[in-house]
């Protein structure tokens, strides 16, 4: 191997996360905007099975949580160095918390979110307690139930991380992602049991953590893979070289595995047509586990490879646009819907024909972009800064510099 690409292979920064995050925020973005004019017309849309897809973003954002926030975990601890728990909370709240709760206040207060307006709902909505009921799980912030799965998955990360290091393995590292993993696909067996797929009240079963530990654990487990490349000088043995090997020379090959497998995913489970039927539970768990499959081909050149060889795919993840979007992501994912719910309200209507819907999405994009710079300038970058309150320690702080940056 190139001595360039082992060196790439051995980062601890990897700067191609930024636009990850972008892809998916403009993915649920886009979603967003698909349904409008899917569900406005009167006729069936054949295409549209493939739009409701689109919400493989949500386990984009999870893959990409689990990756940057265990690596350096997993790192430190292997390493029998102890991250500082105390800066590593003080930082996730600096990052999760006061841009979601000036973006709750705002848009409650523009929307009259009466469900909010009460002092059940400030507490209910306020601590991320909205997914644990089927009636609220979507109010509120709708997209936000994401993030009462983030904020269980910062609590249990530092545990799970501990356990592990007693071992100092990354075998160990390996079979416990595995079975977190499995854990996480027996879980919502039992669950879909207790409730079922296609309503709203399954929420409580199959929106929180649990639920969720399989895409994050897709990320996790590239955590797991990049630090035994690392510890190795930038090889893995057997079949996971291979791969790695694959990624670092052909980065489009596991991209066009990960569209094959969404394509896969849209054509065998739900249809997202209103005349259809709805998602069966068989399908939301095939569909759970390809999502699955997908977040780890997506993020394979991320990880590895010389992020400087400008291929295709890198070119695409290097795109300073792309980047920005990522820079600006979580305000722009927490604002996004309420600019297209307002949009809607001044254009007195949802589009109707493709053009139409092409300038409101144009819009309501730059809407988006918009509120999202000015919630990342002026409330996540200052409370960002005050990190510093909290010192991680000389030998913590490349864990915590790494993990600053990871949230929706």
């Amino acid at each position: 191997m190139p001595a360039e690409a082992s060196d790439r292979t051995r980062q601890t920064h990897f700067p191609l996360f930024d636009s990850m995050r972008a892809i998916a925020a403009l993915t649920v973005f886009l979603i967003h905007c698909v349904y409008q004019i899917a569900v406005n017309r009167p006729e069936d849309h054949a295409w549209y099975r493939f739009g409701v897809h689109l919400d493989v973003a949500v386990p984009i954002f999870f893959g990409v949580s689990g990756f940057l926030l265990y690596r350096p975990f997993l790192a430190a601890t292997l390493a029998g160095r102890a991250p500082s728990l105390k800066a590593y909370a003080w930082r996730r709240v600096l990052r999760i918390v006061p841009a979601y709760w000036v973006a709750l206040a705002v848009i409650t207060i523009w929307f009259d979110l009466r469900e909010v307006k009460s002092l059940e709902g400030v507490l209910r909505f306020g601590l991320f307690l909205q997914i644990y009921d089927g009636d609220t799980a979507l109010k509120g912030l709708g997209q936000a139930w994401t993030l009462g799965v983030e904020v269980t998955y910062y609590a249990f990360l530092p545990l799970f991380a501990i356990g592990i290091a007693r071992a100092r393995s990354i075998r160990t590292a390996s079979l416990g992602v595995g079975a977190l993993i499995v854990s996480s696909v027996l879980w919502k067996a039992f669950a879909l049991t207790q409730t079922d797929a296609a309503v709203e009240a399954s929420g409580p079963w199959l929106y929180p953590l649990p639920s969720q530990l399989d895409h994050l654990g897709m990320g996790m487990l590239l955590a797991v893979l990049s630090v035994a490349v690392a510890q190795r000088g930038g090889t893995a043995p057997g079949l996971w070289g291979r791969l790695v090997k694959l990624v670092e020379r052909r980065p489009a090959v596991p991209w066009l595995a990960a569209f094959a497998v969404w394509v896969l995913c849209s054509l065998v489970t739900e249809s997202g047509s209103r005349y259809g039927p709805p998602i069966t539970d068989p399908q939301y768990l095939v569909k759970h586990e390809l999502y699955a499959l997908f977040v780890f081909l997506l993020l394979l050149p991320a990880v590895f490879g010389d992020h400087e060889r400008r291929t295709l795919v890198r070119r695409v993840l290097a795109w300073r646009p792309l980047v920005y979007v990522g820079t600006i992501s979580y305000s722009f994912y927490l604002f996004h819907y309420a600019v297209i719910a307002q949009q809607a309200r001044w254009w007195d209507r949802f589009p109707t024909n493709p053009l139409e819907w092409t300038l409101w999405t144009a819009l309501a994009l730059a809407g988006s972009v918009a509120l999202g710079s000015l919630g990342y300038f002026l409330v996540e970058k200052p409370f960002m800064s005050l990190k510093r309150l909290v010192p991680a320690g000389p030998r913590a702080a490349q864990v915590e510099a790494a993990q600053a940056r990871a949230a929706p």
